[in-house]
């Protein structure tokens, strides 16, 4: 090849390189930085609105570095790419995206942006179902300006989400519907990225869905003038991550707060394999419910199942008198009904004394409830669930007041020690109408004066321990105790206790007017006191007969205290041939006549119709 071809050749080929370089550069020249003026109208799409570092028009393209900070705020209605985006970039600016697809192609979208107090906004609407905005990284708030996120809907896909970047700096995201997806290995921060302290970043969930593949992380850089809350009032919340919170400042203004539900209930979803050890460094005041410090049991875990239906308790705390308040609504379930904003818990004693009733319609654990109390009157309305108390209920406890407990249909009431019916010098009524209520004591009366009523209409009553006393458990005297029955099941496995508490004013009364008892004792009823005021009633309040049922081996000798006058037909005390045992049948016609008392037996015992005993009576009289 001679040296002139050669020289030909090595001089194309400079010019191809110099060519592809000029190409470049002019592309590169493309990536202009364009600020928006507004001067047409409020569009993102129109050219006239953009001016370059040349003064030249041009809507912004990919690569484009773009400054909001002057005239009005942007609209976006269709598709929009730029490379970098900052909103109140060192002023006032931001944008209204009404619909259409954003996209960034380079840094990201800032929402409030430089060293200046400017402010940045963003609304996310999604008036024709399209609007989505694809970032690579999402920031509210790198500069010191109140600079918020409002996403009304669409959906929101960001490789990296910080809120409150740097110190001093202030950001809040705040979402009613939609969709946030944070993806890849790091990056959803509130007030934990960037140097300083004294950030403010606050995430406000209504509803809508967040899904993060990352651990959220709060409060690095929230220093002691700063803040990094998660306000979860509604929506679905959803962390892809073994190790989903990360709290990184033991300050007071770092916490999660489940605020209840304003819109939808709020669900928090911590899927995948939990790694619970991570927890050691969580502490009870991590997480709130509505502002106040979670407590032992407030917030539970259900590990094993790949979700968290609310959080942890790490340390347990003792249990807290909830007083109730009922300002917003009589349900039992709303934590602003309570004093301090907090529903009881578990380990919680429930004070209701106010006048007013609260109405249990779904499943509840406390320890101690006492509706009426202190003299002050109070009630509680259980329409549904199960209410599980671990010690006791206290109908009228205290001072001079009324209380009330009544159980209705679909209602199981578990109690672990006892309910006492009137501990007040007051008028104390348990009415159950349907229901199961399950306890191992009933105490009906206690303390001088006291005023207690059982109303059984229908449902069952358990009482599974040694306790089943009217009038008869205390020191007081004169105390007043009525239990009626007009309808459903009492089965019994202690002895049906009776007037040691009566006195002269008082009474013990049992109406067994419907319905059935059953004791399941040897000695089933005792009469502890010789006044008329205290007996047992049959009589007839509705369409069946009342039936006692008492199995077992019954000891007649256990009779030779009993009178006649201790049993009532219709409030008349029982007379000879009234109420007879049917000896060796195995059943008890009626109840019992002291004179001519049978050998024992086992004894399967339910009532006839009286009605029907009272004409074989008559009967046998004219036959004599």
């Amino acid at each position: 090849m001679s040296w002139q071809r050669c020289r030909a050749r090595v001089l194309v080929a400079l010019a191809c390189v110099v060519l592809g370089l000029s190409l470049a550069g002019n592309w590169d020249a493309r990536a202009a930085t364009r600020t928006w003026f507004g001067t047409v109208d409020d569009s993102w799409h129109v050219a006239g609105n953009w001016q370059d570092g040349s003064g030249l028009p041009g809507v912004p393209v990919a690569g484009d570095v773009v400054s909001i900070k002057t005239g009005p705020t942007v609209r976006i209605s269709g598709a929009a790419t730029a490379g970098f985006i900052k909103t109140g970039d060192d002023a006032d600016g931001g944008i209204i995206h009404d619909s259409g697809t954003l996209t960034t192609t380079s840094t990201g979208l800032y929402v409030g942006y430089g060293n200046g107090p400017g402010t940045g906004t963003y609304v996310l609407n999604d008036l024709s179902s399209d609007s989505v905005i694809n970032t690579n990284t999402l920031v509210v708030g790198q500069s010191e300006g109140n600079n918020t996120f409002t996403q009304n809907g669409g959906t929101v896909n960001a490789g990296r989400f910080f809120i409150a970047v740097g110190g001093g700096n202030r950001g809040l995201y705040e979402m009613f519907d939609g969709a946030l997806n944070i993806g890849g290995a790091t990056g959803f921060e509130l007030a934990d990225h960037g140097s300083g302290a004294d950030a403010t970043a606050v995430f406000t969930q209504h509803g809508g869905t967040v899904t993060s593949d990352n651990t959220l992380n709060l409060g690095a850089n929230a220093g002691t003038g700063g803040s990094a809350i998660y306000n979860f009032h509604g929506g679905t919340l959803t962390l892809d991550n073994t190790t989903p919170f990360g709290f990184n400042s033991s300050a007071s203004n770092v916490y999660f707060d489940f605020d209840g539900a304003t819109w939808d209930a709020a669900v928090l979803n911590a899927k995948g394999t939990w790694d619970f050890a991570g927890l050691t460094g969580i502490s009870n005041a991590d997480f709130r419910l509505h502002g106040t410090p979670a407590a032992y049991g407030d917030l539970d875990f259900t590990p094993g199942t790949g979700a968290l239906t609310g959080f942890t308790v790490i340390t347990e705390a003792a249990p807290t008198v909830r007083y109730w308040e009922g300002g917003i609504s009589d349900s039992w379930h709303e934590h602003g009904n309570w004093v301090g904003g907090v529903r009881p818990r578990a380990p919680d004693d429930v004070t209701i004394n106010n006048g007013l009733t609260a109405r249990i319609t779904e499943d509840v654990t406390v320890n101690w409830i006492r509706p009426g109390s202190d003299s002050g009157d109070g009630s509680v309305v259980q329409d549904g669930g199960t209410t599980t108390v671990g010690k006791y209920i206290h109908v009228g406890f205290n001072g001079i007041c009324t209380g009330t407990y009544t159980v209705n249909d679909g209602s199981t009431l578990n109690v672990g020690s006892y309910i006492m019916v009137g501990q007040s010098t007051g008028n104390s009524s348990f009415i159950q109408n349907d229901g199961t209520v399950n306890t191992p004591g009933l105490y009906m009366g206690y303390g001088n004066n006291a005023n207690s009523s059982y109303e059984m209409d229908g449902g069952v009553l358990n009482i599974t321990g040694s306790r089943f006393r009217v009038a008869n458990h205390g020191t007081g005297t004169d105390v007043t105790a009525v239990f009626t029955q007009t309808g459903g099941e009492v089965v019994s496995n202690a002895v049906l206790q009776m007037g040691s508490q009566a006195g002269t004013s008082g009474a013990a009364i049992y109406n067994l007017l419907g319905g059935t008892l059953t004791i399941e004792q040897a000695n089933p009823i005792e009469f502890n006191s010789t006044g008329d005021n205290v007996y047992f009633d049959f009589g007839y309040g509705g369409s069946d007969y009342a039936a006692l049922v008492l199995p077992g081996t019954w000891d007649y000798g256990s009779l030779t205290s009993i009178v006649n006058a201790d049993f009532r037909l219709y409030g008349v005390p029982a007379t000879d041939g009234m109420l007879v045992f049917e000896a060796g049948t195995g059943g008890l016609a009626g109840y019992t006549i002291v004179y001519g008392v049978p050998e024992p037996s086992t004894l399967l015992l339910a009532t006839l119709g009286l009605a029907a005993l009272l004409g074989c009576a008559r009967r046998r009289r004219k036959t004599r």
